[in-house]
């Protein structure tokens, strides 16, 4: 895994999908890389100058991730690209390449050349290319693009929110919400209901988090969506009603499998819909609870598919 040297949630899921690869016998490394983290991809190896940051090791610990600096390349070798590392995926020859597409937005800003269907098929048309994708968003779009050899490969939630699952609505009538995105259109929305108190997430742990999620009764996502979120998908584990901005995968039932009622658009935070669908919310909690449950199911599952999918992919049938 050719993963991106930072704490987030397209490097976590590459810990993860190492992680299971090592749990069923197929060896699988990290090799770390970012603009402190300069990496040489030679025909024959990968060389990484540095080794990961504490703060690194600590928020990947639980996945013991295997760490070369230095890893040989040959015909027997996949090497995993994050789709933010696309460019370095042309011309590679000696080895095998997938391509794992964490998001596609984010693809497009880490290369613009991406957004052209032209310049990106130079890039990565590849037959021989694996395209791994963690949204149906993404399937989507490399569907329409023209892509072949496809896979899906999702990722899992966290145990730190799995492990604590919640069995009922939050108590507090209060709001949180993502303020890495569509901030914007939540500071409007909260400046004329200050009634929810809401609480934007920034720089908080994932303890932090979950606690935040099982104290407040709404989470609230007003930002596009690039893939399969995990804000969401937390806050829903942990006690929150979710509500998702209809933008990117948002919009697409696959990834955020929620009743329509649940989800909005700009037209519905301007118009006060949106109030009254929170509103409806506070006044009986249990029943938008209760319609939520498929939601909460599948991320309860999202580990054990993750692993059957790595077997799957890897031709390893499970002991009976």
């Amino acid at each position: 895994m050719l993963c991106p040297h930072a704490v987030t949630g397209g490097p976590e899921a590459m810990h993860q999908a190492a992680f299971a690869l090592n749990s069923i016998g197929v060896t699988c490394y990290m090799v770390y890389a970012g603009a402190d983290h300069p990496v040489a991809i030679e025909p024959q190896r990968i060389v990484c100058s540095k080794p990961e940051s504490p703060a690194l090791q600590n928020a990947y610990a639980r996945y013991n991730p295997r760490i070369f600096s230095e890893l040989p390349l040959g015909p027997e070798t996949l090497v995993v690209f994050p789709e933010a590392y696309a460019q370095y995926v042309a011309r590679r020859k000696n080895h095998g390449v997938a391509l794992w597409w964490l998001s596609v937005d984010n693809a497009f800003k880490a290369d613009p050349r991406l957004a052209d269907r032209a310049a990106r098929f130079q890039l990565v048309g590849d037959e021989a290319i694996i395209h791994l994708h963690q949204s149906a968003y993404a399937r989507n779009w490399l569907r329409d693009s023209g892509f072949q050899n496809l896979l899906q490969l999702e990722d899992y939630s966290n145990e730190t929110f799995t492990d604590r699952e919640a069995y009922g609505p939050s108590p507090q009538p209060w709001a949180s919400y993502n303020a890495a995105k569509g901030a914007d259109l939540a500071e409007s929305f909260f400046g004329e209901h200050p009634e929810y108190q809401a609480l934007p997430l920034r720089k908080f742990t994932k303890p932090q988090l979950r606690d935040i999620f099982a104290e407040r009764l709404i989470y609230i996502d007003f930002g596009h969506f690039p893939g399969k979120d995990r804000l969401p998908r937390e806050a829903a584990i942990s006690g929150s009603i979710v509500f998702t901005n209809r933008a990117g995968a948002g919009a697409v039932y696959e990834d955020f499998p929620l009743p329509d009622v649940f989800k909005f658009d700009a037209a519905d935070v301007t118009s006060g819909e949106l109030h009254r669908r929170l509103q409806a919310v506070v006044a009986d909690p249990a029943r938008f609870w209760a319609m939520q449950a498929d939601f909460r199911s599948r991320i309860r599952w999202e580990k054990a598919q993750f692993f059957d999918t790595l077997m799957r992919l890897w031709g390893i049938r499970r002991m009976p």
